[in-house]
């Protein structure tokens, strides 16, 4: 399904980052164990976990601060608040729009990456 990176979220958009940054396939799938929720995972950590009996690590760098912060540092995104939110800058590319700070930065990178839309997967349901 085609979508415009300013619209992406949640899972969503942790999967477009991934995919944008050419990173493992990610399996999608519902995390029983956990809270139901569709989760995006690197299809290796995964597995690697899974075979330990443990839960893989969820890759959500839109809501988790350490995966997304070293992203916005190593790419040089700026972000400023702004009244209704915040703005993200990467190179000639910004997202203003009313939402997190993570979500507007890896909106922005993942529109610096691919452009203003990007195909995601049916499942994700967006």
């Amino acid at each position: 399904m085609l979508i415009k990176t300013e619209e992406l979220q949640g899972v969503a958009l942790d999967w477009a980052v991934g995919s944008a940054l050419a990173l493992e396939n990610f399996r999608i799938w519902r995390d029983r164990r956990r809270d139901s929720k569709l989760k995006s995972y690197p299809t290796q950590d995964a597995h690697i976990a899974l075979a330990r009996g443990a839960l893989p690590k969820p890759y959500d760098p839109s809501t988790n601060w350490a995966l997304g912060g070293p992203l916005i540092e190593s790419h040089g995104i700026s972000l400023t608040p702004t009244v209704v939110g915040w703005s993200a800058t990467f190179g000639a590319v910004g997202c203003n729009n009313n939402v997190a700070p993570l979500v507007s930065a890896m909106r922005v990178l993942v529109y610096s990456k691919v452009g203003p839309e990007i195909e995601v997967p049916d499942e994700l349901g967006v």
